[in-house]
């Protein structure tokens, strides 16, 4: 093979590896940090909403209710994840591409 398209194809391997590497890295950081935090103001409400109807401040309809508008919350916090998720997968293919592109036009 040639000189040439094997250094291209190392190149391009270990460059693609690394940009999938950060893109994916990035992803799950941001993840789970947004997660974290989510879930954190989900138990505080729910704590709340708990001691709230124990007390006899809400009602066990009000309670009910809360606890719907939190199964809300979290599935668009789902949505947001996965729209997070398809960018992440468009970036790593954009940035693919580049490289691609960037590597192949010094061959011709």
């Amino acid at each position: 093979m040639d000189r040439r398209i094997e250094e291209f194809l190392k190149s391009l391997g270990k460059e693609g590896a690394a940009l999938v590497k950060d893109e994916v890295q990035t992803f799950f950081q941001e993840s789970v940090a947004d997660g974290d935090d989510f879930t954190k103001q989900l138990k505080l409400d729910i704590e709340q909403y708990t001691l709230q109807l124990a007390l006899s401040d809400i009602t066990k309809s009000d309670y009910e209710m809360y606890l719907r508008s939190q199964a809300r919350q979290m599935r668009s916090h789902l949505i947001g994840i996965e729209v997070s998720k398809r960018a992440t997968a468009q970036r790593v293919l954009d940035g693919l591409q580049d490289l691609l592109l960037a590597k192949l036009i010094p061959l011709l």
